[in-house]
C-alpha cells in the first residue's frame, strides 16, 4: 500500500510539472468521474485479455451517461462489492483492489492529462497486486491439481509470450506503431498526425501530407497538424502554402513555439529577415531552450551584419545541444568573420594614421 501511495504521489507531482492538465472548461466533473470509472474497468479488461492494444486511446467528446461509462460504474461497484464479500476468504483481494485504485488515481481521468483517455503503460505497476494474487492462486491449485495447473501455466506462458512478440513488432518503429494505431482507430487525428510525422522524417513528404490533411479533416483546429503540414509543404518548395498553415496554427495556438520557429524559417528563405527574426524572438520567449531557433536566428542576424548578436545565439544553441554540429560550424564562421572585421578595421585605422602623418610631415 505504501508503494502504491508513493507511486501515486510521484505521478501526480509529475503531472503538475508538465502543466498539461485539461481544465474544467474542457472536461466537466461528471465527465471526469465517468472516465475514471471506465478506466478502472478498461485496464483490468486489457490486462486479462490484452488484445487490440494501442499506443493511443484518444479522448473525444465525453457523454457521462453513455453505455461504456455506465458499464464502467457497474464493474467498479461489482468488484468493490466482491472484494468486501470475500475479504475473509481471499484476504489479499481488498488490498490488491485498493492498491490498484490508489496507484491509478492520478491518471484515471479526475486529473485529466493530455489527449488520451487511457494508456496501457499505466497498468504496469497498478496490476502488480493482481499478478501476485494470480500467482498465489496458481501455487495453491498446483498442490491439489498439479497436472492441470502446470498445463494452465504453460498455456498462459505460450499465449502471453506470443502476444508479447506480436506487440514488440508493433513498436519496432514509429511508422509501424502509428499505422497499427490507425488500424484500431481510423478516426484518430493524433494517430494520423504522428504517422505523417514518421513518414516525413523518412522523406516521404507526399504521403505525410495526406495523413496531416486527414488529421485536419478530423480535427480542423489541430494546430500541431497545421505546423507539420507547413513543414512538409516547405520541404516541397511550396513556401506560400506552408506560411498559410503556420498562420492557421498561430491563430489557433498563439503560444506555439514550433509555429513561430517554422514561420521564421519560411520567411527567412524568402529573404524577409526582419519578419523572420521577430517570429524567432517570439519562439524563444515561449521556449528559451529551443536550440534550432537559436541557430536559425543567428543565421538571420549574421545576414543582417549583426555578427556579435549572432554569435551569442550560436553559443546558446551549443549550450543546449553540445553536439549541434550546424550551430558549431556557424559559430566558427561568425567568429572568423568577426576577426576579419576587426582586422579590416585595424588596417583602415593604420591607413588613416599613416596618411595623417604624411600630411603632417609636409
Amino acid at each position: 500500500m505504501l508503494l502504491a501511495g508513493g507511486a501515486s504521489a510521484i505521478a501526480f507531482l509529475t503531472l503538475l510539472s508538465l502543466h498539461s492538465m485539461v481544465g474544467l472548461d474542457q472536461l466537466s466533473v461528471p465527465g471526469r468521474l465517468a472516465i475514471s470509472a471506465y478506466n478502472l474497468s478498461f485496464y483490468l479488461w486489457k490486462t486479462v485479455l490484452p488484445l487490440d492494444l494501442s499506443p493511443l486511446y484518444e479522448l473525444r467528446g465525453v457523454n457521462a451517461w453513455a453505455p461504456p461509462f455506465l458499464l464502467g460504474y457497474g464493474v467498479v461497484l461489482a468488484i468493490t462489492a466482491l472484494a468486501l464479500a470475500l475479504r475473509h476468504r481471499v484476504q489479499g483481494l481488498p488490498a490488491a483492489w485498493l492498491a490498484y485504485v490508489i496507484t491509478l488515481l492520478p491518471v484515471l481521468g479526475i486529473f485529466q492529462n493530455g489527449p488520451h483517455v487511457a494508456a496501457d503503460r499505466y497498468t504496469y505497476l497498478a496490476c502488480l497486486g493482481f499478478a501476485l494474487l494470480a500467482g498465489a492462486g496458481l501455487l495453491i491449485a498446483s498442490r491439489r491439481l498439479p497436472v492441470l495447473s502446470a498445463g494452465l501455466a504453460l498455456v498462459l506462458l505460450v499465449g502471453l509470450g506470443s502476444l508479447t512478440w506480436s506487440q514488440a513488432q508493433v513498436w519496432h518503429d514509429s511508422e509501424k506503431l502509428w499505422s497499427h494505431a490507425i488500424g484500431i482507430d481510423p478516426k484518430s487525428p493524433v494517430a494520423h498526425n504522428d504517422w505523417g510525422d514518421a513518414l516525413a522524417r523518412q522523406g516521404k513528404m507526399a504521403e505525410a501530407i495526406e495523413h496531416f490533411q486527414t488529421a485536419l479533416r478530423l480535427k480542423p483546429d489541430y494546430a500541431e497538424a497545421h505546423v507539420n503540414t507547413g513543414i512538409a509543404l516547405d520541404q516541397q518548395g511550396k513556401r506560400a502554402e506552408a506560411i498559410e498553415h503556420y498562420q492557421a496554427a498561430l491563430r489557433l495556438k498563439p503560444d506555439s513555439a514550433e509555429a513561430h520557429g517554422n514561420m521564421g524559417d519560411a520567411l527567412a528563405r524568402q529573404g524577409k529577415l526582419a519578419e523572420a527574426i521577430e517570429h524567432y524572438r517570439q519562439a524563444l520567449q515561449i521556449k528559451p531552450n529551443y536550440a534550432a531557433v537559436h541557430n536559425n536566428i543567428g543565421v538571420a542576424l549574421a545576414k543582417q551584419g549583426k555578427v556579435a548578436e549572432a554569435i551569442a545565439h550560436y553559443q546558446q544553441a551549443l549550450q543546449i545541444r553540445p553536439d549541434y554540429a550546424k550551430a558549431g560550424a556557424n559559430l566558427l564562421q561568425a567568429l572568423h568573420a568577426l576577426d576579419m572585421g576587426k582586422e579590416d578595421a585595424a588596417h583602415s585605422r593604420w591607413a588613416e594614421e599613416t596618411q595623417q602623418r604624411a600630411t603632417d610631415s609636409r
